[in-house]
């Protein structure tokens, strides 16, 4: 069974796989606090990309591993922008690792952004992992005017 979310406070269960793109954002994971019994190592930690063209969907994959004593699900997913979305397997059994798979759809953003995803997990004391997700999106094409400029001595009435 495979957890997949696509916006905030939705989730719900799949069978089925997602075509990605290139990897386009920088993706900064947080785990939120640390148990005794379970720990998750989010790798990679930190991940630059840069500029992506608005339009573009901008993806990346890690993986969370489970270094505890317990087995772990990740119970709800949380997104913080339009676009986002995540597909993930909720069973992180003791020493097995999971990846998680982001995709963020810029068709409709602009601009400097960051998006968040929360994953929440049944451990008490390490109840979330925060992703952020930062990137640039541009113009697909952008209009840069002429300057005007005189012709023949200036303007005439």
């Amino acid at each position: 069974m495979i957890l997949y979310g696509s916006s905030i406070n939705q989730l719900s269960m799949h069978n089925k796989a997602v075509a990605f793109f290139p990897i386009v954002f920088s993706l900064v994971v947080m785990v939120a606090s640390v148990s005794a019994e379970n720990l998750i190592q989010v790798t990679p930690e930190f991940v630059d990309f840069g500029q992506v063209e608005q339009g573009e969907i901008a993806s990346a994959r890690f993986q969370l591993r489970n270094t505890g004593t317990q087995a772990l699900s990740i119970q709800w997913m949380q997104f913080s922008k339009p676009g986002l979305i995540a597909q993930v397997n909720p069973q992180i059994g003791v020493g097995s690792s999971v990846e998680v798979l982001v995709n963020w759809n810029t068709d409709n953003l602009l601009g400097d952004l960051e998006g968040l995803i929360v994953l929440g997990l049944n451990d008490p004391q390490n109840t979330e992992i925060v992703l952020i997700l930062h990137g640039t999106v541009t113009p697909a094409i952008e209009v840069i005017p002429e300057p005007e400029i005189p012709v023949g001595g200036g303007i005439r009435d």
